[in-house]
C-alpha cells in the first residue's frame, strides 16, 4: 500500500504501537503506579531511567533459536516487567558505589583477593541483582514467573547449554546464572564447575531474599571472595587473564527506584513470605526456610484482584502456569540443583496463547484501521435507463492520497471556527423528533362541546382544537465526492483564492459540524489518471477523523482530469450500502465531466435519478465558470439538485444541506 508522505503507518507499525499501549497498561495495572510511562528502546537494550522503561523490540538474536511472534510479544513484556521490577525493588546508587568500591585493574588486587576486575564483578553483581528482583516481583506479583521463566531459559543464556561440558569456566557461570534465577541444572555441566556453586549455593538462597539491593551485593562480594582464588586458578591453567572475560554492564543510562518507595515495596513482599510461610521473619533461618518460602510465593494471591484484571493483557490466569504448580517450579530443585532438566522445565504455553489471543486482536484492529485505505481495485457498473444502452463495467483504483498538509487544515478550520456549532446546531435540530402539538381557540377543527356555550352567551366562535401531528427523529448519512480534476487550480470568482481551496472550506465545514452533530460522514476525492483510470482517494472514511484525515483534506490539491460518471456510481454504491432515512451524497465539481465512450450528460442525469430511486439524495454545488451553457448542462445533470455557487461555498453549502434535510423531513 502506498503510503502518503509518510501520514499512514503500515500494519507492522500499527501493530507494534498496539503492543507498546498494551505493554504500557498491562504494566500500570499490575504495578499499580500512574507515574512512569512506557517506550521502545533505541538503545541496544532494555533498561529504565526510573521513570519510563525503554523495552527493546526486537529480540531475536543470533545465538537464540528462531523465536515465533508469540513469543517475542512474551519476551517483551519479560522485560517490561524486568525494568519495572528495578524500580520496585532496587537502589542503582548501591550497586555503582559497590563497583567503585571493589572493581580494580591491579592483578595484585585480584591475586589478593580483595578487588576484581570491572566485568566479573559486574557480572555476579548483575546476576544476583536480577535473581533477587525477579523473585521479589515473583512473589508480589505470581503472574510474572512465567514471563521470567520464558525469559531466562530460551533468551538470556541464547540457547542454553549448547556448550555445556566444554569449559569449566563457562559452566562455571552458567551454573551461577542458573541457580540464582532459580532454574534447573544441565546434566553435562562439569562437575567441578558445578561442585564450585554448591559451595556458595547457600549464600545464593539468602541473597535472593535479601531486603535491600546494599544486602544481596554484600552476599554477592561473600560469594566472590569464596570462589574466586578457583577461578583464578582456572583460568591460569587456560592461560585466560581474568579481564579478558567479554562482559558488557549496560545499566549506564538506568536508574532504578527511590530508596524509601523500595524499602516499602519490599517490607510488603516479606509481609507476603511471613503470611504464606509463618517462620520467615527470623533472621537466622533465612537460608533454611528460603525453598518453602519460595515455594509458598508460587501460588500467593496478594495481587490476585489487580491480575484478575489483566488476563486480556497477556497476564495469565490467577492460576497460570507454573505459579501454582509445586512440580513447575525451579526453586523446589535449588538445594541440589541436580534434577532432571527435561521433568521440571516449566511450561509456557498459558502464556503464549494468551499472547496469541493478544496479537490476532492487534492484527485485525491494524487491518481494519487500514481497511479504508488499503490500496485495491474495484468494478463500477453503470446501469442506464435509455433503452439503447445496455449496462457496462469500467474499473477503478482506490488508494491513499500523496500529500497531506495537517497545518493547512487548522488554518482552514480557524478561518471557519465561528460557523461550525451553529451549523452542527442546526443539523441536529431538524433531525430531533417533532412531539404533536394541540391548538386551541381554532376557527375550524375539532369541535369542543363543553365549549359550545359560549358562541350563544359570549358570543365567542374559539370553539374548536386542532391537533397537528408530529413526526419520528430522522438518522442521516452523509458522502462528500470532490472533484481534484486540475480545472480547480482555476480562481474562485469574484476572490483570490483557488477553487480547490474554496472546495477545502467547503468540506471543512460540512464535515466539523457533522462530527460534532454526530452525523455520519466521508470525503473522497478524484481524478482520471493517465495510468490508472479513474482514481479514488479516501480523504476521511466514516467513523475516522484523526490527524491523518484531517492532514488529507487539508493536503488535497488539483490532480489530472475528471470522469465523473464512474466516481458518482462508485459515491452511490458505496452509499447505499447504509440504512439510515436520510443519505446525501455531495458533489463538488468545477466543471464538465470528461466523458468515456458512448457517455454523455444523459449517462449522468440517468446516475442521478437511479440514485433518488434507491434514496439517495444527490446534490451537486457547481463552483465552476459562470456561463450559460454550462450551469444549464449541470443543472440537466442533476435535475432540481444543483446548486449553482459563487460566492463563500462552505455557507451554501451548509444551507443546501439544512434545505434537504428539511424537505425529507
Amino acid at each position: 500500500m502506498a503510503l502518503a508522505a509518510n501520514v499512514l503507518k503500515d500494519k507492522f507499525q500499527m501493530i507494534k504501537d498496539r503492543e507498546g499501549e498494551r505493554l504500557a497498561r498491562f504494566l500500570r495495572i499490575l504495578f499499580g503506579n500512574e507515574r512512569f510511562g512506557f517506550k521502545w528502546s533505541t538503545a541496544k537494550t532494555s533498561y529504565t531511567d526510573g521513570k519510563d522503561v525503554y523495552i527493546l523490540y526486537e529480540l531475536q538474536r543470533s545465538d537464540c533459536r528462531p523465536f515465533s511472534a508469540n513469543e517475542l510479544r512474551a519476551l517483551r513484556k519479560c522485560h517490561s516487567i524486568h525494568e519495572r521490577g528495578h524500580i520496585e525493588y532496587d537502589c542503582i546508587e548501591d550497586y555503582f558505589n559497590w563497583q567503585k568500591e571493589f572493581m580494580s585493574k591491579d592483578q595484585s588486587d585480584w591475586l589478593s583477593n580483595e578487588k576484581y576486575p570491572l566485568p566479573w564483578l559486574q557480572f555476579f553483581g548483575n546476576v544476583m541483582m536480577d535473581g533477587r528482583m525477579e523473585n521479589l516481583t515473583a512473589i508480589d506479583h505470581p503472574t510474572t514467573k512465567e514471563y521470567f521463566d520464558l525469559g531466562n531459559y530460551e533468551w538470556r543464556f541464547g540457547i542454553r547449554g549448547s556448550h555445556a561440558g566444554e569449559d569449566r569456566i563457562s559452566d562455571f557461570r552458567e551454573c551461577f546464572m542458573s541457580r540464582a534465577l532459580a532454574m534447573t541444572d544441565i546434566e553435562e555441566w562439569h562437575e567441578e564447575a558445578v561442585a564450585l556453586v554448591d559451595t556458595i549455593q547457600p549464600t545464593i538462597e539468602k541473597a535472593r531474599f535479601d531486603e535491600t539491593t546494599k544486602d544481596v551485593l554484600t552476599s554477592t562480594t561473600t560469594m566472590m571472595k569464596q570462589v574466586w582464588p578457583t577461578l583464578m586458578d582456572w583460568m591460569d591453567l587456560e592461560n585466560q587473564s581474568p579481564d579478558e572475560f567479554d562482559y558488557s554492564d549496560e545499566h549506564a543510562n538506568s536508574k532504578w527506584g527511590n530508596a524509601g518507595e523500595v524499602g516499602e515495596n519490599v517490607k510488603r513482599v516479606m509481609r507476603i513470605l511471613v503470611k504464606t510461610s509463618g517462620s520467615y521473619s527470623s533472621e537466622e533461618n533465612k537460608g533454611d526456610e528460603v525453598r518453602t518460602s519460595d515455594n509458598a510465593a508460587g501460588s500467593s494471591s496478594s495481587s490476585s484482584g489487580d491480575e484478575d484484571k489483566q488476563e486480556d493483557e497477556g497476564t495469565g490466569s490467577s492460576s497460570a502456569g507454573s505459579d501454582n504448580s509445586e512440580d513447575n517450579d525451579p526453586a523446589s530443585s535449588e538445594g541440589d540443583g541436580k534434577d532432571d532438566e527435561k521433568t521440571e522445565k516449566p511450561d509456557f504455553s498459558n502464556i503464549l496463547r494468551l499472547e496469541e489471543k493478544n496479537l490476532a486482536k492487534d492484527e485485525q484492529a491494524a487491518e481494519d484501521e487500514l481497511g479504508a485505505y488499503a490500496e485495491r481495485t474495484q468494478e463500477v457498473t453503470i446501469y442506464e435507463h435509455r433503452e439503447d444502452r445496455k449496462a457496462y463495467s469500467s474499473t477503478l483504483t482506490i488508494k491513499p492520497f500523496d500529500n497531506s498538509s495537517l497545518d493547512r487544515y487548522n488554518r482552514t478550520l480557524r478561518e471557519l471556527k465561528r460557523y461550525i456549532s451553529p451549523t452542527a446546531r442546526a443539523l441536529s435540530a431538524l433531525l430531533e423528533p417533532v412531539l404533536d402539538e394541540n391548538r386551541r381557540n381554532q376557527r375550524s377543527g375539532k369541535l369542543k362541546v363543553n365549549r359550545a356555550w359560549r358562541t350563544e352567551a359570549l358570543h365567542d366562535a374559539n370553539i374548536f382544537d386542532r391537533r397537528k401531528k408530529g413526526t419520528p427523529g430522522k438518522n442521516a448519512r452523509m458522502l462528500i465526492l470532490n472533484d481534484i480534476s486540475g480545472s480547480t487550480s482555476s480562481g474562485f470568482p469574484g476572490t483570490t483564492h483557488r477553487i480547490i481551496d474554496e472546495m477545502r472550506k467547503a468540506q471543512t465545514l460540512l464535515i466539523e459540524s457533522c462530527e460534532e452533530a454526530k452525523i455520519p460522514v466521508a470525503a473522497y476525492g478524484f481524478t482520471e489518471d493517465y495510468n490508472d483510470g479513474t482514481l479514488i482517494h479516501p480523504f476521511k472514511p466514516y467513523g475516522r477523523f484523526t490527524n491523518v484525515e484531517k492532514g488529507f483534506i487539508g493536503g488535497f490539491n488539483p490532480k489530472d482530469g475528471n470522469r465523473d460518471t464512474v466516481a458518482l456510481q462508485w459515491a452511490v454504491d458505496e452509499l447505499a450500502k447504509y440504512t439510515e432515512d436520510i443519505r446525501l451524497l455531495i458533489m463538488l465539481s468545477d466543471g464538465e465531466p470528461c466523458f468515456g465512450p458512448d457517455e454523455d450528460y444523459d449517462t449522468m442525469r440517468s446516475i442521478v435519478q437511479q440514485a433518488e430511486k434507491r434514496g439517495i439524495d444527490v446534490l451537486c454545488l457547481y463552483c465552476g465558470p459562470q456561463y450559460k451553457n454550462t450551469i444549464e448542462r449541470v443543472q440537466f445533470m442533476y435535475p432540481g439538485k444543483a446548486l449553482i455557487v459563487s460566492k463563500f461555498l462552505a455557507r451554501e453549502l451548509s444551507t443546501a444541506v439544512k434545505r434537504i434535510i428539511r424537505k425529507r423531513r
